[in-house]
């Protein structure tokens, strides 16, 4: 019967779930000049993401929510068919957060770039994690309290004047020596006699090792996690210009033989200049996410600890 892998070993992929988000107004090039940059965004509030992320069947606490979203394992984000930008103008877009992969002649980096008139086909990743997923995966399902800024904390009490650490027998590095004792040159710490019940003593020395051999065999080369609590997303001009500033090429579907007389030319030109600045255009973003939701610690009174746990006797309860 084949065993279940454990977090310092490899897993298979964890599903990875799938949503889009639809980001859409109509606008004008003077509307969008006249209102900044407040008018070149979007933003979907915590309330709306929750939905996105955990779709409305999900009943949980609203603390355990937020902890949720804010700890989302981004796989890949595309640019989906209908995403749509009307206006005469290309558009750069920025999803915050992520880094821009394209860029323009003045190295300014975009998520993506909507050419004037552009309407997507077929779907176009954006941004894509080159993160370990499934390691990640079992390093949450066993370890789902510890991170790279807790790891020498959590569940971790420090012996004064003492090169020893009492260590909880659930920390991931109790977890690691009883796995790598022999390599770690060590004896399994199941296997120590301990007055203190559910705690092992274990080197400083060794300890700071196991951390070390944790964060770079493990921590580093896990998927990142993204606070989706709220997405923003803005766009702007990626030639730099003002949105009341029209460039040559907007002409080109201005109706003309050629044979008008030069003032008349100019009435012509001025007039539709009003007209394409005027305009409403509609600006359409639809964004596809692939992601996992990571595994929120639950708090405990005392400082993280889990349920059941106690302290060993004459200890200071962490945090008091």
């Amino acid at each position: 019967m084949a065993q279940p892998a454990d977090s310092f070993a490899r897993d298979s992929r964890a599903n990875v779930q799938k949503s889009t988000v639809v980001l859409s107004h109509t606008v004008s090039m003077a509307f969008l000049e006249m209102q900044g940059q407040n008018a070149r965004k979007f933003q979907v509030p915590q309330l709306a993401m929750r939905n996105v992320l955990l779709h409305e069947a999900h009943e949980s606490s609203a603390n355990y929510e937020l902890e949720l979203l804010s700890r989302v394992h981004v796989h890949r984000i595309f640019i989906e068919p209908g995403t749509e930008n009307q206006l005469p103008v290309a558009l750069g877009i920025k999803i915050a957060a992520f880094p821009g992969t394209q860029y323009t002649a003045s190295g300014e980096a975009w998520n993506y770039v909507l050419p004037a008139g552009f309407k997507a086909q077929s779907p176009e990743v954006v941004f894509e994690s080159d993160g370990d997923e499934s390691l990640m995966a079992t390093w949450e399902r066993d370890f789902a309290r510890w991170n790279a800024s807790n790891l020498e904390t959590l569940l971790v009490v420090s012996m004064p004047d003492s090169d020893i650490v009492l260590l909880h027998l659930e920390h991931p590095v109790t977890k690691y020596l009883d796995k790598k004792a022999e390599d770690a040159g060590t004896v399994q710490p199941y296997m120590q006699n301990s007055s203190t019940p559910n705690w092992r003593q274990i080197a400083l020395a060794l300890f700071q090792q196991s951390c070390q051999w944790i964060r770079q065999n493990i921590l580093s080369k896990s998927s990142k996690t993204y606070d989706l609590s709220t997405l923003l997303v803005a766009y702007d001009r990626v030639d730099g210009k003002k949105f009341n500033k029209l460039s040559p090429e907007v002409f080109h579907d201005m109706h003309a033989t050629g044979l008008e007389e030069p003032t008349k030319l100019n009435e012509m030109k001025t007039a539709y200049a009003n007209y394409v600045m005027q305009r409403p255009c509609t600006v359409t973003l639809k964004l596809g996410f692939e992601y996992r939701l990571a595994s929120a610690p639950q708090a405990h009174a005392h400082a993280g600890m889990p349920p059941g746990a106690q302290m060993p006797a004459g200890m200071p309860v962490p945090g008091a």
